[in-house]
């Protein structure tokens, strides 16, 4: 299986003349743990004193795919996909008590655009933005009322690739609901 994961990189410059690159890349926690907040009243006083409330404890690494197409020197159409997980704790504000534990996987599909300085041939910068939707998949009773499709979206402000044009590094900075922090990967160029 790795040897035809290296055949298949080596004979792939060939193929597109370096006009399409994936890139796989991980990064820091979701950036947006108010996507699962369910759609509740909470317009009565009594409401927020029994009805369940959420604590997200802790985000996972954002998995992501991105699929880039040459259209010139400097811009890149494409679309981005990622994954990630969030967990937490249901509780209640009567007597402060804790109820069930849980995890939520979360997918984001997303049309970008990447804008790329020209430059040296092994240090390129590059800017992307991209918008679209999220899907929260959770066994939360709560949340399953609520819409479990939410709008996305992710902007790295300044991002840098390194190495060859064929595979390369890459390290970016974000902003967005998808993603705080920054990420890094690898890039496939053919």
């Amino acid at each position: 299986m790795l040897s035809l994961f290296v055949m298949l990189c080596l004979a792939l410059p060939a193929l597109g003349q370096g006009r399409n690159e994936f890139n796989l890349s991980i990064g820091g926690v979701s950036g947006d743990y108010s996507l699962l907040s369910a759609d509740n009243d909470s317009s009565t006083d009594l409401y927020g004193l029994y009805e369940p409330h959420y604590l997200l404890s802790s985000g996972g690494a954002v998995m992501s795919l991105d699929y880039h197409f040459k259209l010139n020197q400097v811009v890149w159409l494409g679309a981005e996909a990622d994954w990630s997980t969030v967990q937490g704790r249901s509780y209640y504000n009567i007597g402060g008590q804790q109820g069930q534990k849980f995890s939520t996987n979360v997918f984001t599909v997303m049309p970008q655009v990447k804008l790329r300085i020209p430059g040296a041939a092994h240090f390129r910068l590059y800017g992307k933005a991209a918008a679209g939707v999220r899907f929260v998949v959770t066994d939360l009773d709560a949340f399953k009322k609520s819409s479990p499709v939410r709008f996305a979206w992710d902007i790295t402000p300044i991002g840098f690739e390194w190495g060859g044009n064929t595979v390369f590094g890459m390290a970016e900075l974000c902003v967005g609901n998808v993603l705080m922090g920054g990420r890094v990967g690898v890039g496939f160029r053919f």
